[in-house]
Formats: C-alpha cells, structure tokens, sequence
C-alpha cells in the first residue's frame, strides 16, 4: 500500500468552516419547513417566513455570502504552485 503524505492529502472542504457555520447550515433548512409548514397548518399570516430569511440575512452578514470560498481559494493556490 502505498504511503501518503501529508502534502499529499486533500484539505478537507469543511476544514475551513466553523461549528457555528456548520450548525446554521443544518439548522436553516429546517427552519424554512418547518415555518412553512406552520403557516399551511395553523393559518399563521404569511409574513412568518420572514423569521428565517431574517435568519439568513443574519449570518450571510455575520459569514459572507461565499462560506466555502476558503477551499476554493487554497485550490487555487495550489494550482498556481504546481504550475510554477
């Protein structure tokens, strides 16, 4: 079996990404049905999906818009090494 590196190994996507990143991400999804379900059911005003697109704007300011920018540009990075 050959032996790898550790130069060698690809970044891990998520290297980069913080828990609190990573728990919005799950989370947000969720929060989005789960909204809508409850205006369809409870007849609350349609307004409501505002709570989690209020949710959103919040960590787009608080992370940017590109969160996994980072790998893109440590690739990048390493293909300009490569190609010298």
């Amino acid at each position: 079996m050959p032996v790898v590196s550790e130069q060698a190994k690809p970044a891990s996507k998520w290297a980069d990404i913080s828990t609190a990143q990573r728990v919005m991400g799950a989370l947000l999804p969720i929060l989005f049905i789960a909204t809508i379900a409850l205006i369809v059911t409870t007849g609350v005003t349609w307004w409501f999906i505002l709570v989690p697109i209020g949710i959103s704007a919040v960590g787009e300011g608080i992370w940017g818009k590109g969160w996994d920018s980072g790998p893109k540009k440590l690739a990048k990075q390493r293909r300009r090494e490569l190609d010298g």
